[in-house]
């Protein structure tokens, strides 16, 4: 009987996942966890996903690649490299924390 209940909640969870997906995007904070090319990472954008430049592709990989640490800033340049223009504003529109702490998944 235990393990029947633990299958129906395993199954729920992945279910409940699924579900939730398309909603989740990363709250962008030190930047080391989303992946550009792979996660939802920019909030007005559909899905929350860039597609970049071909160019891009081969600079980086990782959101933190994208922040200047010292004046903990878009490094405007290099997103300007990387990206189409409608997503370099989405970018930009991003407000990285004073602090930067951890992404989260929201």
């Amino acid at each position: 009987m235990a393990i029947l209940n633990f299958q129906i909640l395993h199954m729920g969870i992945l279910i409940g996942r699924d579900l939730l997906r398309p909603h989740v995007c990363w709250s962008i904070g030190n930047g080391q966890q989303a992946k550009i090319w792979d996660d939802p990472w920019v909030p007005t954008l559909p899905d929350f996903r860039v597609d970049g430049t071909a160019h891009g592709m081969g600079l980086v990989n990782r959101v933190s690649q994208l922040i200047c640490y010292d004046s903990q800033s878009w490094n405007k340049e290099l997103i300007n490299q990387c990206f189409t223009p409608r997503e370099v504003l989405a970018i930009l529109s991003i407000r990285l924390p004073v602090d930067l702490v951890e992404d989260k998944l929201l």
